[in-house]
């Protein structure tokens, strides 16, 4: 018997007040906005259901909505703040897509817009490594994955705040998965 599959969603993570680097998420790169790449890759993914963006800043709304995600509320100020937290961020999507659609998400895929080199494959092989449990609870972090090292270092995702988004998941009750080659943050909701 085939077990059920998965109920996935991502949610891609994109505040407006940046202060290193304004505008970072909408910035043009290679001829499109930044957020694009990592809307495409969402929406690459042959498990990913559904596809949405929070953020706080309508011009970030306007161009993940352009790109094809889905992006139907502004988040609160006290989730756009520079003390927020990501797993909040997170969890107060998904919760609105569960009340909304009375059904609720098995995966919650987290992305950051600032990794424009991960694609629908690398979410794929994250999320199918999670699905045959080669990884139980754990923190994620990333692993160099091309030369490219912009200076300054505005377009890496910070290690140290990933870490302490997977951590803050973890202390949810969240199963969060190391996937060393890009930034999906997988948490299977209890």
């Amino acid at each position: 018997m085939n077990e059920k599959p998965l109920r996935i969603i991502a949610v891609i993570t994109a505040r407006g007040g940046s202060k290193g680097l304004p505008g970072k998420n909408i910035i043009d790169l290679a001829g499109k906005p930044l957020l694009a790449y990592t809307v495409e890759a969402a929406l690459q993914s042959r498990y990913v259901e559904t596809t949405v963006v929070s953020t706080d800043d309508e011009k970030i709304r306007e161009v993940a909505l352009a790109a094809g995600a889905e992006a139907p509320f502004l988040r609160p100020a006290e989730l756009a703040s520079d003390t927020a937290h990501s797993p909040d961020v997170v969890s107060h999507a998904v919760e609105y897509y569960e009340k909304r659609d009375g059904k609720d998400y098995d995966l919650t895929v987290m992305l950051q817009p600032t990794s424009p080199f991960r694609t629908g494959r690398h979410i794929d092989e994250a999320i199918e490594k999670f699905q045959a449990k080669e990884y139980e609870e754990a923190v994620a972090l990333f692993e160099k994955a091309y030369d490219l090292q912009p200076e300054p270092n505005y377009l890496l995702p910070d290690p140290i705040e990933t870490l302490k988004a997977a951590q803050a998941l973890v202390k949810l009750g969240f199963t969060v998965l190391p996937y060393m080659n890009a930034d999906p943050i997988l948490a299977k909701h209890l």
